[in-house]
């Protein structure tokens, strides 16, 4: 498999994965939920960046994120520190608190486990 192929795979992977992490609350148990979530946040502290970015090219530099990346392709223009910041330190506690709220206030079951 050709090097930009191989990088366009991984590209979809992530895609997949940061669409995963918006409709988990709803397909998954909140405990899965928040130690996937947790997983995510431990790679940010350790180290200091998402793992995937490197997979398919997109360099982090210039405080990119797929996040950034994405909005600038459909021309939404954000300030990419502030974007990098809040996905780095407050999307998935979020995310987190809204799949507890979802869940053990709303009663609103998973749909997969």
């Amino acid at each position: 498999m050709s090097e930009q192929k191989q990088s366009g795979s991984w590209f979809i992977l992530h895609c997949i994965l940061l669409v995963g992490a918006w409709l988990a609350p709803f397909l998954l148990t909140w405990y899965w939920v928040i130690g996937i979530y947790a997983l995510v946040i431990l790679q940010f502290a350790v180290f200091g960046r998402c793992l995937m970015n490197e997979k398919h090219a997109l360099d982090d530099s210039g405080n990119m994120t797929l996040y950034a990346y994405l909005l600038e392709k459909i021309g939404f223009r954000f300030s990419r520190a502030k974007v990098r910041v809040f996905v780095r330190s407050y999307l998935y506690g979020v995310l987190g608190l809204c799949t507890l709220y979802i869940q053990l206030v709303l009663h609103v079951r998973p749909l997969l486990f």
